[in-house]
């Protein structure tokens, strides 16, 4: 098949080399007149072809494999006899290099023997040449040296002789500059005295002009200075007459508050006579505000604690430090009165009227010996 009935695709002879002759290269199709049959027994023939190639090769590859061991065998034979053979000539010849070292190393050491034995006479030799060469220089350097102080000497003898003409030159220059500035100066001072006077003059007349003008400023400062001092004393004296008056009306005030508040604080004593701890009362009693729930010291009789039954114990509650407690504090009302002092424990959760109250219903000896009511001298109105 040429030319495909179906696409038309002309046929080469590289397609021939691929495909069989009654297959398109282009389509596929096969010709109608070959039919399935042959197909098949082309496919055929081709697996026989294929599995004789395969027997083939493969009988054709254990043939190579066992001549490739046979030949890597023999070659492994070869290459140790070659190595035996070269380790033994290596080793003669390490032996015959060994020998022709040793002997190289005996000339060498002579060599260098005779060689250090020739520096050594050529050194001294070359000590001997420099050394007189250095007594040769040293002569030289000697007498050079002397030259030089010599040339120095003359040198040094010119140079003072030529200073010596020069600072007589000076001097007498210096001598004639003298006498030229102490003229000069001669006739300066006359210049600044006479500037002097001049000027001490006019200052003495500024300074009488300013001293008129010092006194005459002076007389009106004194004057308004009297004025001022006139009006400040009149205004001192009705400032210290009004606070007088404020002072003697605060003073009666706080009288009458006081006596206020000690007769109601004896009329609520009175009233509660049954509830005040007494000043005699000092064992069988826990007293409020005298002694301390924190404090517990040792004694003999001991004290029922509150809270825990009529028991006598051989521990009490101390004494309260009162003011050199940390808990001891001052209560002030609005206006900056203090009406209350004592523990900061007993006034918890109390306002004023609560606390003066507990103040009176509990101990009238302690209000009136800790409240700074007691009398007029603790009255901070008639402080102020």
């Amino acid at each position: 098949m040429k030319i495909c009935p179906e696409c038309k695709y002309v046929r080469t002879e590289q397609d021939s080399l691929v495909f069989p002759d009654y297959e398109c290269p282009s389509c596929g199709i096969i010709e109608k007149y070959k039919a399935k049959y042959e197909f098949s027994q082309l496919e055929k023939q081709r697996a026989k072809e294929r599995q004789s190639r395969l027997a083939k090769t493969k009988k054709e590859r254990e043939r190579k494999r066992i001549e490739e061991e046979e030949r890597l065998k023999k070659e492994e034979q070869e290459r140790k006899e070659k190595e035996e053979a070269d380790r033994v000539k290596k080793l003669e010849a390490e032996k015959a290099r060994q020998k022709e070292l040793e002997r190289k190393r005996i000339k060498e050491e002579e060599r260098l023997k005779k060689e250090e034995q020739e520096r050594k006479e050529k050194e001294e030799a070359d000590r001997v040449k420099k050394l007189e060469a250095e007594k040769a220089r040293q002569k030289e350097l000697e007498r050079k040296r002397k030259e030089e102080e010599e040339r120095l000497r003359r040198e040094e003898q010119e140079r003072k002789e030529k200073e010596e003409a020069d600072r007589v030159k000076k001097l007498e220059a210096e001598k004639t500059r003298q006498k030229e500035l102490e003229r000069l100066l001669k006739e300066e001072e006359e210049r600044l005295g006479r500037e002097e006077q001049e000027r001490k003059e006019k200052e003495e007349e500024d300074r009488v002009k300013k001293l008129e003008a010092e006194k005459a400023r002076q007389k009106e400062l004194e004057r308004r200075r009297k004025e001022e001092e006139e009006k400040l004393k009149k205004e001192a004296e009705e400032k210290l007459r009004l606070e007088q008056e404020e002072k003697k009306r605060r003073e009666s005030e706080a009288k009458i508050r006081l006596r206020q508040q000690q007769e109601k604080n004896q009329q609520i004593a009175d009233q509660n006579r049954d509830k005040i701890i007494s000043q005699t009362q000092t064992e069988n009693a826990y007293q409020l505000f005298d002694m301390c729930p924190f404090v517990i010291a040792q004694s003999g009789k001991g004290l029922s604690f509150a809270g825990f039954g009529e028991t006598k114990n051989k521990s009490q509650h101390g004494c309260c430090m009162k003011e050199y407690c940390r808990l001891w504090t001052y209560r002030t009302a609005e206006n900056g009165e203090i009406y209350a002092q004592g523990c900061s424990l007993q006034f918890l959760g109390l306002n004023e009227e609560e606390i003066k109250k507990n103040f009176s219903i509990k101990n009238t000896r302690i209000l009136q010996e800790k409240s700074p009511l007691k009398d007029e001298k603790n009255n901070p109105e008639e402080q102020g």
